[in-house]
Parts: structure tokens; sequence; C-alpha cells
């Protein structure tokens, strides 16, 4: 068995409108290990968004394939795809009357019956997710009275709940404040690591992917390579993703800095 959870060939991403092809990257291929958390990141209007959520099947490829643990990305149905896959993009409405507990559950609609009856073995798994993204004490409480720090722990928690290899998530940590930041990205890490979880995200937060990512997908001048934190560090693109910028990143300190 391959330990690639991701493997990428010759991908064309873009949008489709009418009989034209908008291409957005193409020439795209990498492969990410199994249980490792990976990054993506880029100046804005590059292609992440767009990369990520045709990974995660949110929009379709233009050419190329994808394959999710060694299978092809259109070859699984929607109930296989939503227990190899979890998707979290915290933009979704939520309805004023759930609970954090009640939006957890929604993680567990992949393994119940047309009824939506929770069996033990769901109540097991969403128990799990509170606890570990230390929600257990607030699952009562309605979604719409939650900090926004609080709430992006509930969708995180509904993918645990989901209990899929592989989560996507789109910019998990804008409009967060530091301290939430670093809780959400250690967190991601952790499942990772504790439970050999593969989760990709894109991300404006540069310095910080660098600190905690295994693997970082950089896009630059419409070309998407694959890196190692320390390999990114060493080449001179994370200067090239800012060319007209007023900051320089500074290899030695692993920060940008302003230019003088």
């Amino acid at each position: 068995m391959s330990s690639n959870s991701i493997e990428v060939k010759n991908l064309k991403i873009g949008y489709i409108q009418g009989k034209k092809h908008e291409v957005i990257l193409k020439n795209i291929s990498f492969h990410l290990t199994k249980g490792n958390l990976v990054s993506i990141i880029g100046a804005n209007g590059t292609g992440k968004s767009t990369l990520l959520r045709t990974l995660a099947h949110q929009q379709p490829k233009l050419s190329g394939t994808v394959e999710i643990e060694n299978t092809l990305l259109e070859n699984f149905s929607i109930n296989q795809w939503a227990k190899q896959v979890s998707w979290v993009h915290t933009e979704t409405i939520i309805p004023s009357s759930l609970s954090v507990y009640e939006l957890v559950s929604l993680g567990r609609q992949p393994y119940t019956n047309w009824l939506d009856k929770l069996k033990t073995t769901d109540s097991i798994e969403i128990e799990k997710a509170l606890q570990l993204t230390d929600l257990a004490d607030l699952k009562q409480k309605k979604c719409n009275t939650l900090s926004d720090g609080q709430l992006q722990r509930v969708f995180i928690a509904r993918a645990i709940a989901q209990n899929t290899p592989i989560i996507f998530l789109d910019e998990p940590t804008t409009h967060l404040d530091l301290h939430h930041k670093v809780e959400t990205l250690t967190l991601l890490k952790r499942l990772c690591k504790e439970y050999n979880k593969t989760i990709v995200f894109s991300s404006h937060e540069i310095e910080l992917s660098l600190q905690v990512c295994d693997q970082v997908l950089s896009i630059s001048q419409k070309k998407v390579a694959l890196h190692t934190p320390k390999g990114l560090i060493e080449t001179n693109l994370l200067n090239e993703l800012f060319q007209d910028s007023k900051v320089h990143f500074d290899k030695t300190l692993g920060k940008f800095l302003f230019k003088e």
C-alpha cells in the first residue's frame, strides 16, 4: 500500500464558463504523505482556494488526475467520499437554533440511516471530537453565541466526528487572533500525528505554516511546488511570493521583515 495519501498528476485547474475554460494553474504534480499537515501558501489571487476546492472535490478539475488513497477522485460515490474526506469551510450560514452538539453530530451523517438516528458508535465519535477540541463544556450552547475561535473549533470538531482520513480546510485561521491561530494549527498538527490524518489547508499565515507544517505547497509565478518547510526557506521562493511588496523574507530569522 502506498504511503501517499493524495497523488496529483498533470492537474489543470480553473473555471468552466459555458464552453470556455478559464485556466488558473496547470502542470500541477505532487504527492502528499499520509499523516502530514500541509499548507497551501501564495499571494492573494494566485489560486490557493481554487486548488484546495479542486482537491476537495468542491469544483471540477479541468484535466489531469487526483488520486485519494489510490482511488481516482471521480470514482468515489457520494457516500464513499463522505467517509474519506471532510471539508471545513467557515463561511457556512449556521441556523440560530443549532447547538454545538447538534452541529458536530452532522459529521456522522455518512454513517447514520435515513432517519439520521445516532447509534452508540456515533455518540462515541461525537464525544471524542468534543473532547479533542475542548468543547465538551459548551456542547449545549447555541452556535450563534460563540466567539470566532470557538466556532472554528466546532467546524473542526464536526470534521473529526466525520472520522475521515483526510481533512481539507479553507483559511481555517481567518478572523482569529494570534492565540486562536496557534491553538487551531496545534490541534490540526495533533490530529495528524496522533490519528494519522492527512490535513491540507490554505493559509495566509506563512510564518506559522513554516513552524508547524510537514509539507508546504507554494504557488508562485503560476507554478505549484511542494517543499518541506526547511527546503522552502532555503530557496528564494518566499521572496518571489511578494516581489512588489515592502517586505522580504529573512532566511536566518525565518520571518518576514520590512524592507528599509
